[in-house]
């Protein structure tokens, strides 16, 4: 059977990574920052980014170390076993699958305010169709032109922001940059606690890993690169809406940076950021049917989902069945409305995600342990694995540990639920002598 091929470099990582990233939240995240911690937000946006350093740590070390398709999953196999690697891979898919879904359903609401005759129902379900269906079919084709158009998706959102930053900062001049004093720690930790999930992202593209130029050098890289980039902007967007906006930030949750560049440049402003808004969407939508697919892929081929779906496009070299089964799901619960009940459950999926990340490496870089990549598009001698020291990679299972015991106890019984039936499931495989052996798992 043809395996993936490895073509995508530092730079096309590093483009996905932020586009997964910064998605819609982004443009409401100012407000209900704001609301939190007033105009002291800047600390809460480095705390987080902080504590995301160790978690993206734990993304490079596990990636350096076990450089194949699957992310999460497979460095969780590869540290704890077959049993953990499909219920981390069932978790990620979960969230991942939830988050698409929810994503496109407000790409098509918003779309349909800016163009009121595709604010239908049957218009907007055409309208979902059709992007996906779209991204679909350039990601068939290629693992390189997913990536190229994440790169263009990249320059296309980061435009409008810029725009609004840079009118801010002329308007605002140097007292843009002012903050407030230092809040409590309970205060910051809380707010951090809510941007946590507008840094998302790593644990959905690592399941490119099996695709990646030199994974030693270029997944590190690319993991740092992209946090220190959407740090950066983050900050700088709030702090232009609060120089838009002013004192009425916190109480302008909804169209938060369409009114505040509305204040600052006007009419012409606004609608900007409105596009700005959808085309943030659409590019979250295009590297996701990029990325989660590779996870499917990977447990197809631990024999644990039906094998059609670990087939790879025998000329385009990609995980096609699985491509187009994932965006097919996708549609069919955004056009449906019936994932919203189990949205907040993609929160608590993502941070158990990043738990496993953690202590995956933290076992990985204990042992010792690698998986070699092939290298068959390159001749360039591969790196040792990434070295982190182990209180960081700690640090980020405590911080993952404190966020779960945010979750309810209704949300905390769901995940266990899904992880006792997924457990059946693996089981019942495992009686049945359908699981390939692990070393399969090393495209």
């Amino acid at each position: 059977m043809p395996h993936l091929t490895r073509s995508i470099g530092v730079r096309g990582l590093t483009a996905t990574l932020f586009n997964m990233t910064v998605g819609g939240g982004i443009f409401a995240m100012p407000s209900l920052v704001a609301q939190m911690v007033g105009t002291s937000a800047v600390y809460a946006y480095l705390a987080c980014a902080i504590a995301m350093l160790c978690i993206v740590l734990a993304f490079a070390v596990a990636g350096s170390r076990v450089p194949s398709a699957g992310g999460a999953a497979v460095y969780a196999e590869a540290a704890f076993g077959p049993l953990v690697g499909f219920l981390t891979g069932i978790l990620g898919w979960l969230s991942d699958t939830l988050a698409v879904a929810a994503v496109m359903a407000g790409l098509a609401a918003a779309i349909g305010a800016l163009v009121p005759p595709l604010g239908g129902v049957v218009a907007r379900t055409a309208l979902v169709a059709a992007i996906l269906g779209t991204f679909a079919w350039i990601n068939v084709r290629g693992v390189r032109h997913g990536t190229r158009v994440a790169e263009v998706m990249t320059i296309a959102k980061l435009l409008p922001l810029l725009v609004l930053v840079g009118a801010a900062a002329f308007a605002g001049g140097g007292g843009m940059w002012r903050i407030g004093p230092l809040p409590d720690i309970g205060t910051i930790g809380r707010a951090s606690l809510v941007l946590i999930f507008a840094f998302s992202g790593p644990e959905s593209v690592m399941a490119l890993g099996g695709e990646v130029l030199r994974p030693t050098r270029t997944i590190p890289m690319a993991l740092v690169a992209a946090l220190a980039l959407v740090t950066s902007l983050y900050i700088s967007v709030q702090l232009a809406a609060a120089v838009g906006l002013g004192q009425a930030l916190a109480a302008t949750p909804n169209a938060t940076l369409a009114i505040a560049a509305g204040n600052l440049l006007g009419p012409k402003g606004q609608f900007l950021l409105a596009i700005g808004t959808v085309v943030s969407m659409t590019g979250f939508a295009s590297v996701a049917v990029m990325t989660t697919p590779r996870l499917v892929y990977a447990i197809a081929c631990r024999g644990l989902l039906p094998p059609w779906l670990a087939r790879v496009h025998p000329v385009r070299r990609t995980p096609a069945a699985a491509i187009i089964a994932h965006t097919t799901i996708s549609f069919l619960l955004s056009s449906s409305g019936t994932f919203a009940a189990l949205a907040v459950l993609a929160s608590v999926s993502v941070v158990a995600v990043y738990l496993m990340a953690c202590v995956s490496a933290l076992q990985l870089q204990r042992r010792g342990i690698t998986v070699s990549a092939a290298t068959s598009s390159t001749a360039t001698p591969e790196r040792p694995p990434m070295h982190v020291p182990a209180p960081v990679l700690g640090a980020g299972a405590v911080f993952c540990i404190v966020l779960l015991a945010q979750a309810t106890r209704f949300e905390l019984l769901m995940i266990a639920a899904l992880l006792a039936a997924a457990t059946v499931w693996y089981l019942i495989h495992l009686a049945l002598g359908r699981i390939s052996p692990a070393a399969e798992m090393a495209y």
